[in-house]
């Protein structure tokens, strides 16, 4: 779980995950 997971900086790998997190709640809540 480093930056250099896929050349993508730590706030950037942080966001991705955060924002599919709701998502696939809600979209498992539908």
């Amino acid at each position: 779980m480093t930056a250099e997971y896929d050349g993508v900086p730590e706030p950037v790998n942080f966001q991705v995950p955060s924002f599919l997190h709701p998502y696939f709640v809600f979209s498992h809540s539908l």
